[in-house]
């Protein structure tokens, strides 16, 4: 029988390791980054839903960002509720921008009541720069707890 060295073996299982747990950390992270334009925004849809298992239905989603860059823009985002109404256009908004840019701590959080459904999220900035920054998104149930969440960008600036 032949024998296999420790060492790759072991180099091979903390590599599986670290990325299996850098997936479930950053599960409802992301990053991103705007061109130079001033007007340059990018556009998500985040679907929320209730699992199935037993967490419950989406109560409300809470939305945080964060610009990376030192650059001048100031990032802000905007969360839209769909109204199941079948319009586009949804009766209300609201907004939050990161007050520091290129440091650690994100934009005062938005939590955005509203039930299982769609949620449209806008990056946008203040002036001409390109950006990169990070954005944090969770569907919650009423007690806090998370439930189903979907993410895709429609626009990419």
């Amino acid at each position: 029988m032949k024998k296999m060295k420790k060492h790759p073996v072991l180099i091979t299982l903390l590599a599986l390791t670290a990325l299996g747990q850098t997936t479930l950390a950053f599960a409802h992270d992301l990053t991103g980054s705007l061109g130079a334009a001033s007007t340059a925004m990018d556009y998500y849809q985040v679907h929320c839903y209730n699992f199935g298992d037993g967490s419950g239905d989406t109560n409300r989603i809470y939305v945080a960002v964060r610009n990376n860059s030192t650059t001048i823009p100031k990032l802000s985002i905007q969360v839209i509720r769909d109204d199941n109404t079948g319009t586009t256009l949804p009766a209300t908004a609201t907004n939050t921008t990161d007050a520091a840019n290129g440091n650690a701590t994100f934009s005062p959080t938005i939590i955005y009541k509203g039930g299982n459904g769609f949620f449209y999220l806008a990056v946008d900035k203040t002036a001409v720069g390109a950006v990169n920054y990070s954005l944090q998104y969770h569907c919650e149930a009423s007690d806090g707890g998370h439930t189903g969440t979907d993410i895709v960008q429609t626009i990419n600036q």
